[in-house]
């Protein structure tokens, strides 16, 4: 392989392109490789000159070419974008930039994991620029073919490493893209250094069996052709196609590896002039031979989703062979091989030609993963962003239709609720029931090719949260997300004002809304949060405490003042485990008190100070009387048992409630007495009442915060029956 060799196909594809702009690049790559070699020994400009001979045999432009001779150029020899830019041109610069090799982790422990969420991260980059320009991954995937020829000279652990990112990546990638020639090879050259046991046993599978079935397909070949012949059609091309070996391998290990059962080993591809034909050519086959049921496919009137077209049928001969004959015109044929590449042309002024509304349609979903992208969040591992590519890109599709007959384009596995997002968020939101093909299906039913799905809405019905553990697509687990994150963030906005409303009431009678914008901004800056509906969902997730809010708002001025209604709350413990219950107070530490050392027989009172909190004296305690710096409060004792706590709260009418509510109370170790439910007065919501046991505040707090972070839990309110001896 050389220039002028790779320059002669250019001018036959491409005669529009800059042959002397190419030469100069070439020159330029040479220079810059000069004394570099590969693992294999060859000077290193073969790379580049590999990638561009593989482009050669499509219709690029000047541009393109270069950036296939370049593509290593920044990586490899020091040459930096600006320097391609400004010799080569802004179109060069941005290819050459998009295709830059993976580069290797300098100055950092190197893992697995971290070289898989820094190939994680060049991989979204490079889907950043597919969305763009997608010459950026047929350069890529022409170079990962040539890298993966070649990688008998690596080390075992990098042979392995390569094969296995090949396999998973960029196989299924060109696949997407329509490119089935090249998956096969990559998939093909991969194999051997992951599985070279399988590699082996599978290369002598094949020839023994190519060697009893040639004869057949030999003959099968012949009698088309003549039939053909007989009805007038002419075949432009007639040739079999051998099954590519890691293809086979996965397939035999779905047939429990009887390779009798692989009717699709070897097909004949019959060529004719158009689709017209393509349908005669079926229909002549049909009479003389009959068809296995269930093994006709038209993917012409119903192509893949990566635009492959052909006529698939599986017919028994007259020898009493199973053969599998695709039939079709020689667009689909290059387009079967090559996929998108195969679409590229450009005028002779170098502008592209034919980037049709159908090509648009072909590359939607770049454009889907694009957006999904921006909705992850930034700190998503490299194996997360890895297992939801394999789903939402790279898993085999399905077709299946709505009503009107329009193609909704989905991963295997899919299931209504994943058909409903993608036609609207509105109609996943308000999913109530599927019907496929004519039949109720449940909501977790998974769809197959060309199923017929309606979706029956109602504006009373909102997401299941449930629902993310079944569906299958990243559009509508982000859909549920969004939806759930902004329902919950009204919610704890408002369940956090009144939290701190409730608070401050107790010192002043004041709400937050009334505190002063100059107070607020102060300990906005100090807690680092952006507005006040950020702090008060921190009050409402436990993550900031209306103490510490209160503390901040009020450092200029004693806060510890009378109340004006009676809250019995209960702290602190002796050494015999008793609990003191102090009137109109919450949240201060507590002590026993040495002047006096109260017992469980004593009646006790509690001393209030803002920097030592309460502490308990026996009532009639003379340091009570003597201190002014604090108040008296009364004060009694409690036993471990606190008693009975009703707990009434308000939910989302959803399947499983009460089973979640009433598992988190029994892994607390509390006794639920009698529960009770009813309809709430809002409508979508149920009321549930526990009637619990509990023996302590701490029990009885871990318990409330645990129940609020049940999905669909709204409100909460409790009454304590427990007896006060004040």
């Amino acid at each position: 392989m050389n220039i002028e060799s790779i320059i002669k196909k250019i001018k036959k594809n491409s005669p529009q392109a800059d042959i002397e702009k190419i030469r100069t690049a070439y020159n330029f790559a040479k220079e810059k490789h000069h004394g570099q070699r590969r693992k294999s020994g060859e000077k290193y400009i073969v790379h580049p000159l590999f990638v561009t001979d593989f482009l050669s045999q499509f219709s690029f432009n000047t541009e393109t070419y270069i950036a296939a001779l370049l593509h290593d150029a920044v990586e490899d020899t020091g040459a930096d974008l600006e320097l391609i830019k400004n010799k080569f041109g802004k179109e060069v610069a941005f290819l050459v930039g998009g295709v830059t090799k993976l580069k290797r982790l300098k100055g950092k422990l190197v893992t697995k994991e971290s070289l898989q969420n820094h190939s994680m991260e060049n991989l979204r980059k490079m889907f950043l620029a597919m969305a763009e320009d997608i010459r950026v991954v047929l350069i890529k995937l022409s170079d990962r073919l040539h890298n993966i020829k070649t990688l008998d000279a690596k080390e075992s652990q990098d042979r392995r490493r390569i094969a296995q990112e090949t396999i998973e990546i960029y196989a299924p990638l060109a696949n997407r893209l329509g490119m089935g020639e090249i998956k096969g090879q990559l998939e093909d050259y991969s194999f051997p250094h992951l599985y070279p046991e399988d590699y082996k046993n599978i290369e002598r599978l094949y020839a023994k069996e190519i060697n009893i079935r040639k004869n057949y397909i030999n003959k099968a070949k012949r009698q088309i052709k003549k039939l053909m012949n007989e009805h007038g059609i002419e075949v432009l091309d007639i040739h079999g196609r051998a099954k590519h070996l890691y293809s086979l391998y996965k397939k035999l290990q779905r047939y429990d590896n009887n390779i009798k059962n692989i009717y699709d080993l070897f097909a004949i591809r019959v060529v004719v002039k158009n689709v017209s034909d393509c349908y005669k050519v079926l229909g002549i086959i049909h009479q003389n031979w009959k068809p296995l049921i269930g093994r006709i496919k038209d993917y012409i009137s119903l192509p893949k989703t990566n635009g492959y077209q052909s006529l698939h049928t599986t017919v028994l001969t007259s020898d009493g062979e199973i053969l599998e004959i695709q039939i079709r015109t020689p667009k689909m044929h290059e387009e079967a091989e090559y996929g998108i590449a195969a679409h590229w042309q450009y005028e002779e002024s170098g502008k592209l030609k034919n980037h049709t509304d159908d090509s648009d349609k072909k590359l939607l979903w770049i454009r889907q993963l694009i957006n999904w992208q921006k909705e992850m969040s930034s700190g998503e591992s490299g194996e997360k962003f890895l297992e939801s590519l394999k789903i939402d890109v790279f898993k085999d599709r399905i077709f299946s239709f709505t009503p009107k007959g329009k193609i909704i384009d989905l991963p295997e596995g899919a299931t209504p609720i994943d058909f409903a997002y993608n036609i609207h968020s509105d109609v996943g939101n308000h999913c109530k029931q599927a019907i496929v093909n004519d039949k109720i299906v449940p909501l977790d039913y998974k769809l197959n090719n060309g199923d017929r799905v309606k979706i029956i809405t109602d504006t009373k019905i909102t997401p299941n949260r449930d629902w993310l553990d079944f569906i299958k697509t990243n559009n509508a687990k982000n859909q549920i997300k969004a939806y759930y994150k902004k329902l919950d963030r009204t919610y704890n906005i408002d369940l956090g004002r009144k939290i701190l409303n409730s608070k401050l009431q107790e010192y002043e009678n004041k709400n937050i809304d009334k505190i002063p914008k100059n107070t607020i901004n102060r300990l906005l800056k100090k807690l680092n949060l952006a507005q006040l509906d950020d702090l008060l969902v921190q009050v409402a997730l436990g993550e900031v405490r209306p103490r510490q809010i209160i503390r901040e708002i009020y450092q200029e001025k004693d806060i510890i003042k009378p109340y004006t209604k009676k809250i019995f709350s209960f702290f602190g413990k002796n050494k015999k485990d008793l609990i003191a219950a102090i009137e109109g107070q919450s949240g201060f530490l507590t002590n026993i008190a040495k002047c006096c050392n109260p017992t469980e027989n004593d009646k006790i009172k509690a001393y209030i100070t803002r920097s030592k909190g309460a502490s308990i004296h026996r009532a009639d305690c003379k340091e009570l009387t003597k201190n002014k710096d604090g108040r008296i409060a009364n004060a009694c004792w409690q036993k471990e048992h606190l008693g009975t706590v009703i707990l009434k709260i308000d939910t989302l009418n959803r399947v499983g409630m009460l089973r979640d509510l009433t598992e988190v109370i029994s892994n607390n170790n509390i006794n639920i007495k009698e529960v009770k439910s009813s309809d709430s007065v809002k409508k979508d919501l149920v009321n549930i009442q526990f009637s619990i046991e509990i023996k302590n505040l701490d029990q009885l707090f871990n318990l409330l915060n645990e129940i609020r972070k049940i999905n669909g839990v709204i409100d909460i309110r409790r009454k304590t029956v427990i007896p006060l001896a004040f």
